[in-house]
């Protein structure tokens, strides 16, 4: 069943490899462009006149020049990072409601497998999805470092970290999934999930309070207050609560899904 799940997503796992690919040209291209206008520096010299919470916010603790080549491209690391966390998410709140509503659950009734292994299935297929993404991801990163001839020093770390939230993301989705009533709402669930979290990640920066608000804000637990000058990198504390999080929403998945009364067509 995984590779049968493989192959329905294959479409969108090209449409999404191509979009990744685009950007980060993209982001390479015209690197050399906005330094030689001194946009860069321009950029750089104003950070100084944020606001101490943006500073923290945006993870410029560590004021990042943007005319050094890794720097700038930390930017669309993130950008990489927030599409494939709401793609995550996504995914997760389409992958056990889309048989009700496709009129396709009896196929797996017919099927002898369980609801658990069914649940499984679609969390590893997306699992992969989401890897094969974030590494092709970052073979394209290597290579802009490679033609930029600059040290890849931390690219091996910030890509690998922003796998972390994204498969958080999923298992939540599957969790919102099981009380969905249609796969209508799983895109307007799935934007709502991710950015609800995002903001309760950035609130303790902006109120300088209820700092352990972050812990419910995945994307939190890889970027860090000196981010745009290092690229995301694991904080333990908080990865270990998702991980415990993660195993207890995956188990309430299963339980829901299994007693779950399936709508027939």
């Amino acid at each position: 069943m995984i590779f049968f799940e493989l192959k329905l997503l294959s479409r969108r796992m090209l449409s999404l490899a191509i979009t990744l690919a685009a950007t980060a040209l993209v982001f390479v291209g015209v690197f050399p462009f906005m330094d030689e206008s001194g946009l860069l520096a321009q950029l750089s010299e104003k950070l100084d006149l944020l606001p101490a919470f943006l500073i923290r916010m945006f993870g410029l603790a560590d004021l990042p020049d943007f005319t050094s080549f890794p720097h700038y491209f930390n930017l669309c690391g993130f950008y990489m990072l927030v599409k494939l966390s709401t793609v995550s998410c996504l995914m997760g709140c389409e992958s056990l409601i889309s048989e009700e509503t496709d009129g396709t659950i009896e196929f797996l009734y017919a099927m002898p497998i369980s609801r658990a292994y069914i649940a499984f299935s679609k969390l590893i297929s997306r699992a992969i999805v989401i890897v094969a993404l974030n590494i092709l991801f970052g073979l394209i990163s290597y290579a802009a470092f490679f033609y930029m001839e600059e040290d890849p020093v931390f690219l091996l770390r910030s890509v690998s970290s922003a796998i972390i939230p994204q498969l958080c993301y999923l298992i939540t989705g599957m969790l919102i999934s099981t009380m969905l009533r249609g796969s209508q709402s799983a895109s307007a669930s799935s934007m709502s999930l991710f950015f609800f979290t995002f903001m309760l990640g950035i609130l303790p920066s902006m109120i300088g309070k209820w700092s352990k608000l972050e812990y419910l804000s995945p994307t939190t637990a890889v970027i860090r207050y000196d981010f745009m000058t290092v690229g995301f990198r694991p904080y333990w504390p908080q990865i270990n609560f998702l991980l415990v999080y993660s195993i207890i929403a995956l188990m309430i998945t299963i339980v829901i899904y299994s007693k779950k009364d399936m709508k027939l067509q």
